[in-house]
């Protein structure tokens, strides 16, 4: 929580290149920050809530290589960041509202292999992505709520064998999905709707 909640910061955010980790609500609610959010190669971590509601923030949210995890809230509600959500191979996990609010995210979900965890709510309000949602083999946990609303999604939704649990309203409203449904023998929990 280095620089939580301190709206009177300005200017452009710069990160230095040998960041490797950014931590708990880093930058939570710094709303005076500006500019395009740069993030430097090297970096394996966000943690929960380092960009939420940096509203000043703007530009192509672009997610280095070598990215392994996406805190809970990570960039929720960061009403300017835009572009096309691309995330890095070697990424393990997404946390709860990582992405959650934001609605200038556009063009097609692709989950990385290698990718365990899609937490609760985390692509909720990101009516721009589109296209094929193809899960990854290693996947072993959809949280409540991940992919709910996305109707932009399509094509054949296969659960990966090594699914264990599938959440509450996990895939509510993805009307573009299709094909036959087959549920892992692994699986140990399905939410209700």
């Amino acid at each position: 929580m280095a620089f939580y909640g301190c709206s009177g910061f300005s200017g452009e955010l710069k990160l230095p290149a040998g960041l490797t980790s950014i931590g708990y609500g880093a930058f939570y609610g710094c709303s005076g920050l500006s500019g395009e959010l740069k993030l430097p190669e090297g970096l394996t971590s966000i943690g929960y809530g380092a960009f939420a509601e940096c509203s000043g923030l703007s530009g192509e949210l672009k997610l280095p290589e070598g990215l392994t995890s996406i805190g809970d809230s990570a960039f929720a509600e960061c009403s300017g960041l835009s572009g096309e959500l691309k995330l890095p191979e070697g990424l393990t996990s997404i946390g709860d509202w990582a992405f959650a609010g934001r609605s200038g995210l556009s063009g097609e979900l692709k989950l990385p292999e290698g990718l365990t965890e899609v937490g609760n709510s985390a692509f909720d309000g990101c009516s721009g992505l589109s296209g094929e949602l193809k899960l990854p083999e290693g996947l072993t946990s959809i949280g409540d709520w991940a992919f709910a609303g996305r109707r932009g999604l399509s094509g054949e939704l296969k659960l990966p064998e090594g699914l264990t649990e599938v959440g509450n309203s996990a895939f509510d409203g993805c009307r573009g999905l299709s094909g036959e449904l087959k549920l892992p023998e692994g699986l140990t929990r399905i939410g209700i709707s």
